[in-house]
């Protein structure tokens, strides 16, 4: 008897697997673009020309910060010369963590130009600045951000250097995180639990829930090998 139960246990822990393997890949895909600026009031900056600079602070949610997107705006023209970006730990910094220079040509009108973090940035819960400049730019040949004049990420704040104060409160932007698998479930726990009260509020209750589930499922998966029925 014993040895008969083997096969569909075996079959039902393999089964539980999947979908757990299935699961954290899924969580992970569902909390990668965590910090997205809703679409609210929005407006385009002035014309980045000479030393002007526009910033957008922000805090790490998570860790390996691996994006960041900003949309930004051409007038409607090919403007030329470099736009240049720059990671700070402040906007005043005068060192950056990373620098980007991109082709002002190929940048399209009102789309989220991405940035790439090479190498990530693995801390959680850092303070950071994304700018951008260019420096060679004119009236009439220079690219402007995109923004929303209410203050729709409170983690953070727009920052503008030597342009017309526009009203921007924040930047059109997105973050994009690809943290370790393994982290993957709690990241989620974390998520769900955000803002919501009681035991609905901790984490921990989404970890019991989940195991709760696998469970249920291994059991499932095990009656259905046996070809029996679940018994109360």
């Amino acid at each position: 008897m014993i040895g008969d139960r083997w096969p569909a246990w075996c079959g039902a822990l393999a089964g539980v697997a999947v979908v757990l393997v299935l699961g954290i890949a899924g969580a992970r895909q569902m909390v990668a673009r965590s910090d997205k600026m809703p679409v609210g009031e929005l407006q385009v900056s002035g014309q980045l020309t000479g030393s002007s600079l526009i910033c957008q602070t922000f805090v790490t949610r998570y860790p390996g910060l691996s994006q960041i997107r900003v949309r930004v705006a051409t007038f409607g023209r090919q403007n030329t010369g470099a736009l240049t970006a720059h990671l700070r730990a402040t906007p005043q910094d005068a060192q950056d963590l990373l620098t980007w220079t991109l082709d002002a040509a190929a940048v399209q009108d009102n789309a989220l130009q991405a940035f790439d973090l090479v190498p990530a940035i693995s801390e959680e819960g850092r303070t950071l600045a994304f700018c951008l400049a260019m420096p060679d730019g004119t009236p009439g040949n220079a690219i402007g951000v995109w923004g929303a004049r209410q203050d729709a990420y409170e983690r953070g704040a727009a920052v503008l250097e030597g342009m017309p104060d526009s009203g921007i409160r924040d930047l059109v932007f997105e973050l994009e995180y690809k943290f370790p698998l393994t982290r993957a479930f709690s990241v989620l726990a974390g998520r769900l639990a955000e803002t919501k009260p009681a035991w609905w509020g901790e984490a921990w209750f989404y970890w019991v829930l989940g195991a709760a589930y696998l469970v249920l499922l291994g059991l499932m998966f095990h009656s259905v090998l046996k070809g029996g029925k679940l018994r109360s």
